[in-house]
């Protein structure tokens, strides 16, 4: 489904297309939630077409990354007070977020912690610190969550104030490969290309499913797709 969010986007927008390595990265960092994948995708997009290219590479992908931070400024406050700045403090924030399922044993990232030289002291301090500041839930048998995952997806993805804590060492390469190979193998079908050729009707399903990240109001007299930061229009199904 996260797939089809852009090969959806491809077919509204005709001349752009994603790199199906782009498109696994963005449904990886996304774990599931198609909030994450319309702004990736959209601020991807947008580095692309003001590059004057076609194709949606990765370097356009770590770039809207960096750009998308700017445009989340709650969880920015959030990050920045829970990290305080501190290369320790945001690397364990970095491997509690790492964690594929939403429900995990904080031990295991700690394994992790370790390795980059964490103490077991700081590492509960830290732990204690976000279940306190009500970041995580405490829950028995060990096991625990974030309470806003949004907030957790956006402390994995957003680009590291220290090089050294850059979340993607610690991603799960074999989940990677498994959603790059199900990319290639994806076939938007012909009954929807067809549905998403139909401008009217195409206006109507995006309003209709809040499809607004990717796709803005077509209201305006060149019906804009795309839009900068500024909101000023960068593609149109004219262009």
């Amino acid at each position: 489904m996260l797939v089809e969010i852009l090969r959806r986007a491809e077919t509204l927008l005709k001349d752009i297309t994603f790199e199906e390595d782009v498109i696994g990265h963005i449904v990886e960092m996304s774990e599931g939630y198609p909030h994450w994948v319309h702004l990736l995708g959209k601020w991807a997009c947008i580095d692309t077409v003001e590059s004057d290219e076609k194709t949606v590479r990765m370097p356009s992908l770590w770039r809207g990354l960096e750009r998308l931070v700017k445009q989340e400024p709650a969880h920015e406050d959030r990050y920045m007070r829970l990290t305080k700045g501190d290369k320790e403090n945001e690397l364990m924030l970095k491997v509690l977020s790492a964690e594929a399922q939403n429900l995990f044993n904080p031990d295991e990232g700690y394994r992790i912690a370790k390795s980059n030289g964490i103490s077991f002291k700081s590492w509960i301090e830290f732990f204690d610190r976000l279940v306190s500041d009500d970041v995580l839930n405490r829950i028995e048998s060990r096991f625990t969550s974030f309470k806003d995952v949004r907030f957790k997806i956006y402390s994995k993805i957003r680009p590291p104030l220290y090089p050294e804590n850059d979340v993607r060492s610690i991603t799960r390469d074999d989940l990677l490969l498994k959603i790059v190979f199900a990319v290639k193998e994806f076939e938007l079908p012909q009954s929807v290309t067809t549905y998403l050729g139909n401008h009217d009707t195409a206006i109507f399903y995006y309003k209709a499913s809040q499809f607004v990240p990717l796709v803005p109001d077509f209201s305006f007299q060149e019906k804009p797709i795309l839009y900068d930061s500024k909101g000023n229009p960068l593609y149109t199904r004219d262009k």
